[in-house]
């Protein structure tokens, strides 16, 4: 299996509930890009699908080689994509080109959606998730304490 890194753009990403999951096997972290998708509400977590042309915003999380195997397993069991049975669940992980802040590309990882998830969600124009849940802050957060507390109970 390729160690690419992982392009997130959702709940793993800086200030949001998941991030703890990523970001202590985490070696670099580069701010980036998904060139051809478009960005969905979920309600307390988005979905990328690809095509249209659309920027959605991100980060690039290159792993400790140590701590890669776990990290894989962590975001499949969070993103429910299991690798024995790709074609279950709502997202697929899968190898694409995403691009720097700084000009240049890269091999990532990236779970993105199935057009059979997104009936109904709303379209995130921006396809900035920090931004937009900054906006919607009151109804997520009351989402992903109750889902935290789940988790640890």
């Amino acid at each position: 299996m390729k160690r690419l890194p992982f392009f997130v753009y959702g709940t793993l990403l800086p200030d949001q509930p998941n991030y703890d999951l990523i970001v202590k096997e985490s070696i670099e972290q580069r701010r980036a890009y998904f060139p051809d998708g478009r960005l969905y509400d979920l309600g307390p977590f988005p979905m990328l699908l690809e095509g249209s042309g659309g920027l959605v915003k991100g980060i690039l999380y290159s792993i400790n080689e140590a701590d890669y195997p776990i990290i894989l397993h962590r975001l499949d069991a969070l993103e429910g994509f299991n690798p024995r049975n790709p074609s279950a669940g709502d997202f697929r992980r899968v190898e694409r080109l995403v691009n720097l802040v700084s000009g240049s590309s890269i091999m990532a990882w990236v779970y993105i959606g199935k057009p059979a998830s997104i009936r109904g969600a709303r379209l995130i124009l921006s396809g900035d998730w920090i931004a937009y849940s900054s906006e919607n802050k009151d109804k997520l957060v009351e989402w992903w304490v109750n889902w935290r507390i789940g988790k640890s109970g």
